[in-house]
């Protein structure tokens, strides 16, 4: 959403969780506690450092993270935090361009929640400061115009709560080829794309798994 122009726009983000089946948090057997509803809010905002014309697209992004979802069932921090993230996208020739970003999180006292067996609730334990961090870049072939292979990378630099209310880390890497493909109506530009992400927690290999990603871009422009 532009503010006053498209050098400076405001963006937001509701996600939404769903599972068929109980986590392992999640007292098997007892489906009023499947972890499916809408998390965190997260409140965007983007200045346009340097534009397509300049030696690189530099864009930070600067979030607001609300506490609105349920953090007893894993929907959300249960606690304010805000997020700051720098893109940089640098087109190397006409068919490949790069992207890279880093960024850094922050939740002030989450939440961590315990069930009780004898209550049949969930408790909370800890309430702690949690900072982690963020890496990622992309490359991007143009077999056409509108047609794009793609290979992503990210990593997130990730503190957990552990049961003694004690931090621990985790560190968790995605390797993702994919495509992408997109077809204007009037003036939208629908983006449909797909990848197969391979998943490493700690430097090993987890679980392949498949990703389907619908973007919709109005153009503003008069």
């Amino acid at each position: 959403i532009p503010l006053d122009d498209y050098r400076h726009q405001l963006s937001f983000t509701i996600p939404y969780s769903w599972l068929e089946r109980p986590t392992e948090l999640i007292v098997p057997g007892n489906d009023q506690f499947l972890n499916s509803g809408l998390g965190d809010l997260l409140i965007n905002y983007r200045p346009l450092l340097w534009g397509k014309n300049d030696w690189a697209l530099v864009i930070p992004r600067f979030t607001l993270i609300i506490p609105t979802g349920n953090s007893q069932y894993g929907l959300g921090g249960g606690a304010w935090g805000g997020q700051f993230n720098m893109a940089v996208t640098k087109r190397l020739s006409r068919k490949v361009t790069m992207h890279y970003n880093a960024g850094l999180t922050h939740f002030q006292k989450a939440d961590y929640f315990e069930f009780n067996p004898n209550t049949s609730t969930f408790e909370q334990k800890y309430q702690r400061d949690l900072t982690m961090k963020n890496l990622g870049a992309s490359a991007i072939y143009q077999v056409k115009p509108k047609f794009n292979l793609m290979f992503e990378y990210v990593s997130n630099f990730e503190k957990e709560i552990n049961q003694d209310g004690s931090l621990s880390n985790r560190r968790a890497t995605v390797l993702n080829p994919g495509f992408r493909f997109a077809i204007d109506v009037g003036k939208v530009q629908i983006v449909p794309g797909g990848g197969v992400p391979l998943n490493f927690e700690s430097g090993n290999f987890k679980n392949v798994g498949a990703f389907v990603y619908l973007s919709i871009e109005p153009n503003y422009s008069n």
